[in-house]
């Protein structure tokens, strides 16, 4: 969250605030190894920052609003029934296992050309998804038991994500498709 910058306040004279590791990570992607050991207190700051945009810092007389925007990615190393927060996998489309899968294999696996990647963000805030394919996403959601509605904002927003890769600026069926086959069915509960 940040707090007092001690070295400059005692320099100055004055307070002055330090950023803090939400508002550094600004545009890029936090990353939570262990995030299964995660305190709540600081589950909930991320997930605050996350659905708000912004990190707010009041304390120790400082007042300071930073704004960051930031994908999340967690490393549950659990054991048994240790799991990462659940606000924190609320946040998370995707669920990926790991288990047999060497840094060669992905190495080697390399799929999207960083041209790709770079033409398909230009695009993405033009592509369309119309109301009978996010009410198909939403049905879908429900059909298995994923109550949260995140899960099916995340599911529109991977679907408008696969169709700006694929070169479209409208999603089609196999998009929304595609997109509950990766988000919504890791997340059912009943089928």
């Amino acid at each position: 969250l940040g707090g007092l910058d001690l070295t400059a306040t005692l320099r100055e004279g004055r307070p002055i605030a330090e950023r803090g590791v939400l508002a550094d990570v600004d545009g890029g992607v936090l990353l939570l190894a262990m995030s299964e050991r995660i305190t709540p207190s600081a589950a909930a700051r991320i997930s605050m920052a996350m659905d708000r945009g912004e990190v707010a810092l009041e304390r120790e007389g400082l007042a300071q609003r930073s704004v960051t925007r930031f994908g999340l990615v967690l490393l549950d190393e659990g054991i048994d029934d240790e799991t990462s927060p659940s606000a924190l996998i609320e946040r998370c489309a995707f669920r990926v296992r790991l288990e047999g899968i060497t840094s060669r294999a992905l190495e080697e696996s390399s799929y999207f050309s960083s041209e790709l990647m770079t033409e398909a963000r230009e695009r993405l805030p033009k592509v369309q998804i119309n109301a009978k394919l996010r009410r198909a996403l939403c049905g879908t959601a429900l059909a298995l038991g994923v109550w949260s509605v995140r899960a099916s904002l995340l599911a529109v927003r991977a679907a408008r994500v696969i169709a700006a890769i694929d070169g479209r600026r409208k999603v089609e069926e196999a998009d929304a498709t595609l997109a509950a086959r990766l988000v919504l069915a890791p997340q059912a509960t009943q089928l």
